[in-house]
Parts: structure tokens; C-alpha cells; sequence
């Protein structure tokens, strides 16, 4: 394409004494002394571009060459709002407000990604809207890629499923999940690795979580290393904390475990239960259970355990508490003795009194139960 220059006739004479004159440019315009494949502008020469046509036409500057345009202790002005320049520590450095690109950064795949690093994103489908930083993300993805922020090493390296909506973080996280991994928040190592179901909705924090669960993993808060590691059902709706929790069962549904090792080698369905404590229902065959307390263990299906023998001191219960049900108690009970009943009583109460005889409350009045 020619070009047509239109030097203004005062700026030339001010500087150089030259007439007014227009020149076609498919070829090299050198000014200022040196050859270069390009211009070269030095700081007290100014040139002013016009087209015959009065309209913007392109400068094409060696256009079969190197295109090299050099700019000698200067900086050039764009629309005269933003400079880019050599900074005096030898960066380039731009000013303004805002830099816009309407299509990719460092990858020809897809549209509107922003890559950085080496081999993310050679993926079958052309992804689009993403950033990646590192190596090798969704380097062999088979399915979609959208709307992902992905920065470590070889994150949803080989996924088959659609990738979508993500952030991830780390080393190899969903590497090669086989169901789609969509609206997650994945920070660590290995995690969901080669999960073979579904990883959505998750926030998921550490190393070798649902590692290789076989179900599909939703809606689930987990934190730590290694939790529900090799489950073989679904992981849903679940929080785990810790190390190990939950980490063979077959399905964790509903599910709260919090300490380290909690349902820790228990292949049961785990759906309901909920564990606080180190090792609270460690190797459990029983379903359903909530344990609090350190090494709590259930003796049935659908039990509340409180406490442990790690638990010497009891349980204190210090307030009125109402049981809507019986108590069965194993061993005994145990009264403190009172000289002064409450006055308030209500039929049923039972105290023992100070003269070592049992008193329950008949409604009217306390009656000696032995003799």
C-alpha cells in the first residue's frame, strides 16, 4: 500500500530549511543519520503525517523487513494521552490509563485468553476468555475451556470434561479428572487428581483431596490433606477439615467432619454423619453416627456419641437440659446430697437430702420414697 506524506512546510523549514513537499514511502526513510530498517527519530525532528485523502491510513514502516522503528532518547506519544518508553532502570514503560487488546495475549487458540508460560491451553477446543500463568495447564484437554484463571504446573492437564469457571491454583489439580470441572475454587496439590465424576461448586484447599474419588464431587468445603481421598460414591454437600477424613468411605453426603483420620478407613456410607475430633469414629462400621470428642466411637447405626475415654473428667452440663426421651444409663447414678430442696418444685422432681434419704415431689409436697 502507498503512503503519502505531506510535510507541512513551516515544521521543514524550522528544522531542516526543506520546501514543502509530498513523496510516495513503499520504500526506507531515513532521517536524522544511521541506516536502520525502520525510522529513526531523534529528539529535536518532529514529522507530521497526512494523507492526500484527508482520511487515517496505516504508516508502514519496512513492511517486507524487519519493520524496526527506533526512537532515540524519546518516547512515542499515542493520541497524546499515553507514552511508552525506556525507563531508566532499561524497562519499557507504559503511561495512561489502560491498555485494551481485543483478542489473545502470547497464544493464537481461541479468543480473548490471556497465557503466559509454556504449553497451557493446546486444548481440542478452542479456549476463550481465560488467563493461565505456568506450564502446561489444560495442556491436552479434550473438552471446552472458558472463563478460567489457572496459575501453576499442569492443572486439568488431560481433563476429558469441560473446564469452565474456574480457579485453580497449584500443581496438578484435576489432572486427569474425567467429568467436567466447572465453578471451582482448587488451590494446592493434586487435588480431585483423577477424579472420575464431576468437580463442581467446590472450594477445595490443600493436597490430595477426593484424590481419585469415583463419584461426582459437589457443593463440598474441604480443607486439608488427602480427605475423602479414594471414596468410591459421591462427595456432596459435605465439609471436611483435616487429614484423612472420611478418606475411603463410600459415599460422603451431608457429611461433617472436622479434626484428622475422622471416619478415618470407615467403607461405609457416611451420609448424615458428623465427626469432631481426632479420630472420632476411626474404622466405624456403623452409619449415620455424630460423634464429638476425640476417639469418639458409636455401638449403633444413627447414635449421638458425646465424649471418650479420653474424656476423664465427665460431661458437665451446666444448665437445665430437658431430655425428650428416655435415659438409659449403664452403670449409676450418682446425687449430690442437699439440706435444701428447691422450693419451687414440680411433681416428679427426685432429690436425696442430707438425712441420706430419697425425696420426690408429688406435686403438693417432697414424700420420702425409701424407709
Amino acid at each position: 500500500m502507498k503512503k503519502t506524506i505531506l510535510i507541512f512546510q513551516f515544521v521543514l523549514i524550522s528544522l531542516f530549511g526543506f520546501a514543502q513537499y509530498a513523496v510516495e514511502t513503499d520504500s526506507l526513510i531515513v532521517y536524522g543519520g544511521g541506516t536502520f530498517g525502520g525510522v529513526t527519530v531523534s529528539p529535536s525532528m518532529e514529522l507530521i503525517f497526512i494523507t492526500t485523502t484527508g482520511t487515517n491510513e496505516d504508516l508502514e514502516i519496512n513492511p517486507n523487513g524487519t519493520g524496526e522503528l527506533l526512537l532515540t532518547d524519546t518516547r512515542l506519544t499515542l493520541n497524546g494521552t499515553t507514552d511508552f518508553f525506556e525507563n531508566t532502570s532499561g524497562n519499557s514503560e507504559i503511561t495512561g490509563s489502560s491498555i485494551i487488546f481485543p483478542t489473545n495475549i502470547g497464544t493464537t487458540l481461541g479468543s480473548y485468553n490471556a497465557i503466559f508460560g509454556s504449553g497451557n491451553f493446546n486444548a481440542e477446543e478452542a479456549p476463550a476468555y481465560n488467563f493461565a500463568a505456568g506450564y502446561k495447564n489444560a495442556y491436552s484437554a479434550t473438552g471446552s475451556v472458558f472463563y478460567n484463571g489457572i496459575f501453576g504446573d499442569r492443572n486439568a492437564y488431560s481433563a476429558t470434561g469441560s473446564v469452565q469457571y474456574n480457579g485453580m491454583f497449584g500443581y496438578r489439580n484435576a489432572y486427569s479428572a474425567t467429568g467436567s470441572i466447572v465453578y471451582n475454587g482448587i488451590f494446592g496439590n493434586q487435588n480431585a487428581y483423577s477424579a472420575t465424576g464431576s468437580v463442581q461448586y467446590n472450594g477445595i484447599f490443600g493436597r490430595e483431596n477426593a484424590y481419585s474419588a469415583t463419584g461426582y464431587v459437589y457443593y463440598n468445603g474441604i480443607f486439608g490433606r488427602e480427605n475423602a481421598y479414594s471414596a468410591t460414591g459421591n462427595v456432596y454437600n459435605s465439609l471436611l477439615i483435616g487429614y484423612k477424613n472420611a478418606d475411603s468411605a463410600t459415599t460422603v453426603t451431608n457429611t461433617i467432619a472436622v479434626g484428622g483420620e475422622v471416619f478415618k478407613n470407615s467403607k461405609i456410607d457416611l451420609t448424615n454423619a458428623i465427626g469432631l475430633g481426632y479420630q472420632a469414629g476411626i474404622n466405624t462400621t456403623y452409619t449415620g453416627a455424630a460423634i464429638f470428642g476425640t476417639q469418639g466411637q458409636p455401638t449403633a447405626n444413627n447414635q449421638v456419641v458425646i465424649g471418650s475415654s479420653t474424656y476423664t473428667g465427665g460431661i458437665l452440663l451446666d444448665t437445665t437440659t430437658t431430655v425428650n426421651g428416655s435415659i438409659h444409663i449403664l452403670d449409676f447414678i450418682q446425687l449430690t446430697p442437699t439440706a435444701s430442696p428447691p422450693g419451687s418444685a414440680a411433681e416428679g422432681m427426685i432429690y436425696m437430702d442430707t438425712d441420706h434419704h430419697l425425696y420426690v415431689h408429688n406435686g403438693t409436697t417432697w414424700v420420702q420414697l425409701d424407709n
